[in-house]
């Protein structure tokens, strides 16, 4: 599997940044977010539909480096050969939106409710 080496991506996986804790003057844990919504990752799968997703990090720090994962979300969709990166674009685009949807709906309930 060509994963990459550190900060360079293979043709299995993407980078979606480094994991540099902001300096604030503490050693306490801080919540990174990163994502690869701007830039979707497709593959293909075998014969039997079947693909593996892993996810994890790559250093070159030569001490010891404490991560904790809390959250790790993947979303999957299946399109057609000409169109694999607008369907998955797309995909992405219309979970975020329907998500922004239902909270303004929630919040347009709760409005009436009370008005």
């Amino acid at each position: 599997m060509d994963k990459g080496n550190q900060a360079q991506e293979g043709n299995e996986a993407v980078v979606l940044g480094d994991i540099a804790k902001p300096d604030d003057g503490t050693f306490d844990y801080a919540l990174i977010t990163r994502n690869n919504l701007a830039r979707p990752f497709s593959f293909r799968t075998d014969g039997s539909g079947s693909a593996w997703l892993y996810w994890g990090t790559d250093s070159g720090f030569e001490g010891t480096t404490t991560l904790y994962y809390t959250k790790f979300q993947a979303q999957f969709a299946a399109v057609p050969e000409p169109l694999i990166f607008l369907g998955i674009c797309t995909a992405v685009g219309f979970g975020t939106f329907f998500k922004s949807q239902l909270k303004s709906s929630k919040l347009k309930k709760k409005r009436q409710k009370s008005g």
